[in-house]
Parts: C-alpha cells; structure tokens; sequence
C-alpha cells in the first residue's frame, strides 16, 4: 500500500491499543491530537487479526466509536470538557479481519484460498510509479452521473424490489442501491470514463452481487 499510495498509516486495533490509545482529539486549554487526526487522502489499514480476547474499557469503546463515525459518517469529533465539535474527515479505511469486522463498513470481500498460488513477480519502481500515477489521476478526475442514466437506475431499481415482492424474497435496500452509484463511479473512472455507462453500471452491479454471493458461503 505504501509503495502505491502517498499516505498510508497502519494501526493495530489490539485491546492495549485500544484502550490506551486516543483515536480522536481531546482537550482542555491545549488540544491533543488523536490517532485519526490525519490529513485528507490518508488511507488507514487497520489490522483487527491482532485483536484478542479481553475487555474494551470505557476508552476502548470511545476509540471504536470515533473509527466507526469515520466509517459510516467521514466525521471525527474534537473532544472538550464541555463541547464537542464535528469535523468533515476524508479517510480511507482498510479493514483486515479474521471475520466480521467490529466497525460498520459498506463493502466486506470474503478472501478465498486456493489450492495452488503462483508467486507474483516482484515489481519495479518504474511499475510502483505508474500505479500512484494512475490513482492519483484517477481520484481528482471529474465523474457526472447523466440524467438519462440516473433514471434507468431509478426504473431498475424500482422494477427490482416489484419483482423481489412478488416472488417474496429479500428487497434491494436503499444503502444497497448508494452502494452500487458509488461502486459504479469507481468502475468508470478505472476505465478512464469521465460519465457512467450502461456497461460500468452492469459491471458494478455484477461486483456487487458478486461480493454479496461471497460474504454468505
């Protein structure tokens, strides 16, 4: 990740972490920062493998509020004696777990094992170059989403929880539908499109049922 990425900060989320660290700011007449406190663009590999058994004190489980707030909301609160204050975030969060992670996330891909696993070539600098080139490029270009295509999505959406109604099987959810929009942005700009297609639309949907097919084997 660091070889590809010009911010990245790994943490252990381990109990003595946890419960002794501070992920988020706090103060009193001087403010002391917290382990989420980062600049814009960081990507965060937060490594929960380490996690063992025990209790999360009071501490602990301010610590995990502040990564979860972060998960689902890109806030942080700044902690003070008699005020909190809520700051817009934009961290990236990689979650490694041996199972279903403590903090709330919008993807979860299940890792499967195969029998046989060809080594990878070891990678250049020129080749570790062209891929923060690539990412870079790809995170300030431009993405519309056009009128006409928001409104298949709409109808498909629409037609979709018609028809899990009639044969009574579990709806297509709001947050799985901003799930797949989110999802689809990210197939177009991999392939340089500056506005979504009908094919990036399929292929995110495909990901997406593919990645939900996964978490349930």
């Amino acid at each position: 990740m660091k070889n590809i990425l010009p911010k990245v900060h790994a943490i252990p989320m381990n109990l003595e972490n946890l419960n002794n660290s501070f992920f988020f700011p706090r103060g009193d007449e001087q403010l002391l920062s917290g382990v989420l406190q980062v600049t814009r663009g960081t990507a965060m590999i937060l490594d929960e493998t380490v996690m063992e058994e025990g209790t999360l004190l009071d501490k602990g489980l301010k610590n995990l509020k502040a990564v979860s707030d972060v998960s689902l909301y890109q806030t942080l609160n700044y902690v003070f004696p008699f005020n909190v204050l809520e700051f817009q975030t934009d961290i990236s969060l990689l979650i490694v777990s041996h199972g279903n992670s403590l903090v709330p996330v919008d993807c979860a891909v299940t890792l499967k094992s195969e029998s046989s696993v060809e080594l990878l070539t070891e990678l250049t600098q020129e080749q570790f170059a062209s891929f923060r080139k690539y990412i870079s490029i790809f995170r300030l270009t431009e993405y519309t989403l056009p009128e006409e295509m928001a409104k298949e999505i709409e109808t498909e959406f629409m037609e979709q929880r018609k028809a899990a109604t009639a044969a009574g099987t579990s709806l297509i959810t709001p947050n799985e539908l901003a799930f797949r929009i989110s999802l689809a942005r990210l197939v177009a700009l991999s392939k340089g499109e500056q506005t979504l297609t009908k094919q990036s639309w399929d292929h995110a949907v495909s990901l997406s049922e593919q990645i939900k097919d996964r978490s349930k084997q």
